[in-house]
């Protein structure tokens, strides 16, 4: 079985990496946990951080300009 954690992120600079450090440590048993990042037109260094650190999920989801948390979360429906 497979979650998808969803990390919608805008202007998350100063908690984005340690957020997504811990996300990754979680486990389930059986489960392989997937974790879609969702930049919301950050204008911060979120983006940049995200891309540095690029081992800490799975995808990244770039929005262009921001439309709030709830629209983000939305980008990334399968």
């Amino acid at each position: 079985m497979r979650l998808s954690v969803i990390v919608p992120a805008y202007n998350e600079e100063a908690s984005i990496v340690e957020l997504l450090r811990r996300v990754r440590a979680q486990s389930v048993s059986g489960v392989e946990i997937e974790i879609v990042v969702v930049d919301d037109g950050s204008k911060d260094g979120t983006l940049a951080l995200l891309e540095k650190n690029a081992g800490l999920y799975d995808q990244l989801v770039k929005q262009g300009k921001n439309g709030g948390k709830a629209v983000a979360a939305r980008l990334y429906v399968r």
